[in-house]
């Protein structure tokens, strides 16, 4: 058994479980999405809708992803 993380509706559950695989897959594929947004604004709007609808929680945890996918870029860009 895993540990316990908040879904964002609030729930916790195990961190082993189908509801937290799906709450993070959702999560990657909404930060893969806004990653590719061509703009600093539609990007930052998009987060805020997310806040909006998810809560500040799962804004955090996407914010965060966003973040690292950056990273990844820029240490790419620098590689090559």
């Amino acid at each position: 058994m895993g540990e316990k993380v908040t879904l964002a509706d609030g729930r916790e559950v195990d961190s082993w479980s189908a509801e937290w695989r799906e709450e993070c897959a959702r999560l990657e594929q909404e930060a893969q999405r806004i990653a590719q947004l061509p703009s600093f604004e539609q990007r930052k709007s998009a987060v805020g809708i997310v806040r909006a609808t998810h809560g500040e929680q799962y804004a955090t945890r996407l914010t965060d992803r966003l973040v690292q996918l950056r990273q990844a870029r820029i240490e790419k860009a620098r590689a090559a």
